[in-house]
């Protein structure tokens, strides 16, 4: 059973799309898209403007995907991100999450669905990683799965495991597996999403909380989106050490070889503990 969180206020961020100069559309590499429009003709004709296909409408100026609303507030996707069956009603750019628990070696299950403008099969890249804090750049963080969809688009209901990536120097990720396929992105909405399914248990405690999703379609419309307070993982089988007393008050005449600074204060006397002496 799924437990849908309710709605949380929050911050949109404005992205915009690929820029357009003449009769070529010219992309410019994520997280920065400039749109500039240079007219040099007064005839346009359809080798000049790329042209996507949008419900009833077109555009040639496409929006980023999404996981929640677009950046003027429309939803799209009703509860995009499901984390350990706790479904999230995304918004635009971040979301408050409650934080969640989980422990190493217990198995975690990430539900994201992602709509585009341009259909499922137009996004070309996802990524989800665990951040420090809402703004950080995804890519310096890790652990994190890097996912390749264009090498899934021939074949969405029978993915391979190599357009997935996982970047984790530090042994924070033991086993994983990553599907993706299409489902109906809300109700009322015709609309297919594809939905991305990230199974992953942890080996160590990642050393910070603050989940990040991100990703673009094929003309390199980008968008991100951080779920704070995030997840929080323990293990249960650490221990944490009992850190050793440098000294301690000691009664009954110890021996004299373990005095410190000689004689009696109030007829206890204060002495080194062994380790301590010994060194």
């Amino acid at each position: 059973m799924i437990i849908m969180e309710d709605e949380i206020t929050s911050s949109n961020l404005l992205l915009p799309s690929a820029i357009t100069i003449s009769s070529e559309v010219i992309h410019i590499p994520i997280p920065f898209i400039i749109t500039t429009n240079i007219i040099t003709t007064n005839t346009t004709t359809n080798s000049e403007v790329e042209t996507k296909k949008t419900g009833n409408s077109s555009c040639n100026d496409c929006t980023p995907p999404t996981i929640g609303k677009d950046a003027q507030g429309k939803r799209f996707v009703d509860y995009g991100l499901t984390l350990n069956e706790v479904a999230f009603q995304s918004e635009n750019f971040k979301t408050h999450m409650n934080m969640q628990y989980t422990e190493v070696g217990k198995e975690n299950h990430l539900e994201v669905k992602v709509y585009d403008n341009g259909g499922a099969y137009n996004i070309d890249f996802l990524e989800f990683g665990i951040v420090k804090e809402i703004g950080s750049p995804i890519n310096i963080f890790e652990p994190r799965f890097e996912i390749d969809i264009s090498n899934f688009s021939n074949d969405m209901y029978n993915p391979s495991m190599e357009g997935v990536e996982l970047i984790d120097k530090k042994g924070i990720v033991g086993d994983y597996k990553v599907d993706v396929s299409l489902v109906k992105c809300m109700d009322g909405f015709d609309y297919e999403c594809l939905k991305l399914d990230i199974y992953w248990t942890f080996s160590k405690v990642p050393e910070f909380q603050v989940l990040a999703f991100s990703g673009w379609d094929n003309d390199r419309n980008s968008f991100i989106n951080y779920f704070n307070d995030g997840l929080s993982t323990i293990d249960p089988n650490y221990v944490e050490p009992i850190p050793e007393e440098p000294y301690k008050y000691v009664c009954n005449d110890p021996p004299l070889d373990q005095i410190m600074n000689g004689g009696d204060r109030n007829n206890c006397h204060f002495r080194a503990q062994l380790s301590m002496w010994n060194q």
